[in-house]
């Protein structure tokens, strides 16, 4: 029973984590004291950045909200309102970090560092070991974390643009994120298009701890610490309106990480890429 729920979280992260901003207006755009539920079927992808790694399908993207006067629901994240005008607000916010989903996959972190290892020649710098070279490696699987801080929020016609700093408040790493997020919201006829740019500032700890490596997971032969580091952002929306409760929707958000991460070993590119096209109901 735990690992079929567990597989169910895992097939679930990624499209929480797609539709999250997909579908997403802040609690100051929307009526008080409501609650909507939207449901999407389609096919999309979450792409794997490790060697060997398995995309992951995506077939369903639930989202929830609710909405009071000033306390507010979004899927997993949560939000109180401090200071609101027509064009600001300033909200007290936590929310779940998903970095962890991208080690989370049918492979081991093993096999995928020493995937990367061969790949890169890098076995042939390390000390002579007559016992298998997998048992030089013990990598630890990270784990999800889930992070608390305040949001601020603007508005000006068709563009918005939100900083949030939030710091780990569930004891996994200790760091903190600056994540910042520029959006134009327009009209092409019928069709609702949103391009969103971005930028993720993870402090060393952070960053260290989801993609850095530590002597403890090698035996001691050497580790990697990529330290802060920045991880700009694009994403692109569509949404066409089928009926009144009923939309057709696209969505394609792609993330850069920097060289400093090349010397993790388990990451087979630094582009991390997540897609999907669907039909959306809203209740």
């Amino acid at each position: 029973m735990f690992n079929c729920c567990f597989s169910l979280w895992r097939r679930l992260v990624p499209a929480l984590l797609l539709c999250l901003p997909l579908f997403g207006t802040q609690a100051q755009e929307v009526a008080a004291s409501s609650g909507k539920l939207s449901l999407a079927l389609g096919v999309g992808r979450y792409n794997s950045m490790m060697y060997q790694g398995q995309d992951v399908p995506l077939y369903l993207l639930p989202r929830w909200s609710y909405y009071g006067e000033r306390f507010y629901v979004e899927d997993l994240n949560l939000g109180f309102n401090l200071l609101e005008s027509d064009s600001f607000s300033w909200d007290l916010t936590t929310k779940q970090s998903f970095d962890a989903l991208m080690f989370r996959q049918d492979n081991s972190l093993n096999d995928s560092l020493l995937a990367g290892l061969t790949a890169g020649n890098v076995l042939l710098a390390l000390p002579s070991w007559e016992a298998d070279p997998k048992a030089l490696f013990h990598l630890k699987d990270r784990h999800f974390s889930y992070l608390a801080g305040s949001t601020l929020f603007w508005r000006h016609g068709d563009w918005q643009f939100s900083s949030a700093l939030h710091a780990d408040v569930s004891n996994v790493h200790g760091g903190l994120e600056w994540d910042n997020q520029l959006r134009y919201l327009t009209k092409l006829g019928p069709l609702d298009v949103a391009t969103t740019v971005g930028g993720r500032w993870l402090d060393s700890h952070y960053s260290n701890y989801y993609f850095g490596i530590t002597k403890l997971e090698t035996s001691r032969v050497w580790s990697s610490r990529p330290d802060a580091q920045w991880l700009p952002s694009l994403k692109l929306e569509l949404s066409w309106p089928l009926d009144e409760d009923l939309r057709l929707i696209g969505s394609w958000r792609r993330e850069w990480l920097s060289s400093a991460f090349d010397n993790s070993y388990f990451l087979a590119s630094k582009t991390h890429d997540i897609w999907f096209i669907g039909v959306m109901k809203t209740w």
